[in-house]
């Protein structure tokens, strides 16, 4: 990963970009011909590596395998994933497997690019790319981030517990939650993003989504009252939010 995380990359290809739904099995796979960047949607594996690495993986993961890399993959539950193939302009370069990016931060890219490469409207190729880049940067910034003392770290979980726990709440917001904490504004944001990869601005936007998308398919309430429980007092303002973090309209995501 040090490797990884330091290297400044020039993509030349995007080979493609999938929705793969597996079941429970065993699969081999042997000199990977490009890099593929995953994100699990759902589901548990674990994949063996010919060099002795392990990465154990699950929902909301994301990870690369290495170009020229041979493995076993255990799928130990049935799921799905997006698996974004590409080539960068050293072909002859690999990197070591390293432990998963763990959240859901980098969903909406995965998905974006999956989009893009499923109907190849105008211009799809550089939301592919877009796409592409902006997870890479995600997952070296990541590794950069990686060490956080750990009474920092225990502020961030604290402020993220507050978060979670005041979704519904139009009020919400990184200020007040650092209130509540008794520290600035600036300093929530950093430690936050230096604890989890991602702005606590963000991280409230996506929990709400991801509330939501559960409301949504339960069927037991109408828009307007979804929008209310994930703290939205604007349903107009919640279907746009919606449509810019999934790329559906609520509507869209119920069928």
């Amino acid at each position: 990963m040090k490797e990884f995380a330091s290297y400044n990359f020039n993509i030349s290809k995007v080979d493609w970009c999938t929705l793969v739904k597996f079941r429970k099995e065993k699969e081999v796979r042997e000199n990977r011909s490009s890099h593929g960047l995953v994100y699990f949607i759902s589901g548990r594996a674990n994949y063996y590596f010919d060099t002795g690495e392990i990465l154990q993986v699950k929902a909301n993961d994301a990870f690369l395998l290495p170009k020229f890399s041979n493995y076993i993959i255990d799928k130990l539950e049935e799921g799905e994933c997006i698996a974004l193939n590409f080539d960068i302009d050293d072909t002859d370069k690999t990197f070591s497997p390293f432990q998963p990016y763990t959240g859901d931060a980098l969903a909406l890219d995965f998905k974006k690019a999956l989009k893009a490469w499923t109907y190849k409207n105008d211009g799809y190729l550089n939301v592919c790319y877009r796409s592409l880049y902006s997870i890479i940067c995600a997952f070296q910034e990541r590794k950069h981030n990686e060490y956080v003392p750990s009474n920092q770290k225990k502020t961030a979980i604290s402020g993220r517990d507050e978060i979670l726990k005041n979704l519904s709440s139009p009020e919400l917001s990184v200020d007040t939650i650092a209130k509540e904490l008794d520290i600035t504004p600036e300093y929530f944001r950093m430690l936050f993003k230096k604890a989890f990869g991602i702005s606590p601005r963000k991280f409230i936007i996506k929990s709400r989504m991801e509330k939501a998308k559960e409301l949504i398919l339960s069927k037991e309430f109408k828009i307007g009252e979804i929008a209310k429980l994930c703290g939205y007092s604007s349903t107009s303002y919640f279907t746009r939010e919606f449509k810019r973090e999934t790329t559906y309209l609520p509507s869209e995501y119920k069928k």
